[in-house]
């Protein structure tokens, strides 16, 4: 159990500017058991790979020969083509629209003429009769 649960807790042990400081409690100690290289590393439990006989030797590839190139060959003269004939376009033909009409001028109306009001007679005072 290697001291047991006690020996790897993490306790604070100092702090200096802002600092904090953490350190386990015992010392921690390590076994092929509890180490991780025996559990990443599950490779070297197996047995080694057979020795296989070596590669066979292959017979020499055959060597082609070719005839020899005498540079680029000349092509024959190109023959002209006679001229093509291009049909002419027929005439444009315009497209007259017919005038719009004419816009009609609205003259504006004659200032409205004020009509003369005829003034009211002044309003008479209702007196009420004072109670006895």
């Amino acid at each position: 159990t290697h001291n047991g649960v006690e020996s790897s807790k993490i306790a604070f042990v100092s702090e200096s500017d802002g600092k904090h400081t953490f350190s386990p409690v015992g010392k921690l100690k390590f076994s092929p058991t509890t180490c991780t290289s025996a559990f990443l590393w599950p490779f070297f439990q197996h047995p080694p790979l057979p020795n296989l006989p070596p590669f066979p030797q292959l017979p020499p590839f055959p060597t082609i020969s070719l005839p020899p190139f005498h540079g680029p060959f000349k092509f024959p003269p190109k023959k002209p083509c006679p001229p093509f004939f291009k049909k002419p376009h027929p005439p444009f033909i315009p497209i007259v629209k017919p005038l719009p009409p004419p816009v009609p001028i609205v003259e504006p109306l004659p200032p409205p003429v004020p009509i003369p009001k005829k003034p009211c007679p002044p309003l008479v005072p209702v007196v009420k009769p004072l109670p006895p």
